[in-house]
């Protein structure tokens, strides 16, 4: 059972972040967004995704280097899962404590 001093705290960050997410949403100019889009240059637009795809594995691998000698044995893809919907999760909460939980879950 959770304490109600770590529960309130939860709570408080799950409505902070609900309230900075909706900050965000309303300010952004979504009309700017596609002639952006469409001036980019896919060549670059292409490095950065695999870029992005090749840091995402080899932090997966140092993840899976650093549970290993503490026991935990997980397979890699499932590994790699967790991390996407961690990063997931942690492009929208404050902080990293919401990202570590759904980690160590």
């Amino acid at each position: 059972a959770s304490s109600p001093v770590i529960l309130r705290g939860t709570v408080l960050r799950v409505l902070a972040t609900a309230a900075l997410l909706g900050l965000v949403l309303a300010l952004v100019d979504w009309r700017a967004i596609p002639p952006v889009l469409a001036g980019a240059d896919p060549r670059w637009l292409a490095l950065a995704m695999v870029l992005a795809v090749l840091d995402r594995l080899a932090l997966n691998r140092r993840y899976q280097l650093l549970l290993a000698p503490r026991g935990v044995r997980i397979g890699y893809w499932r590994l790699f899962r967790i991390q996407l919907a961690a990063n997931c999760l942690g492009a929208f909460l404050p902080g990293s404590v919401g990202v570590d939980a759904l980690r160590v879950a």
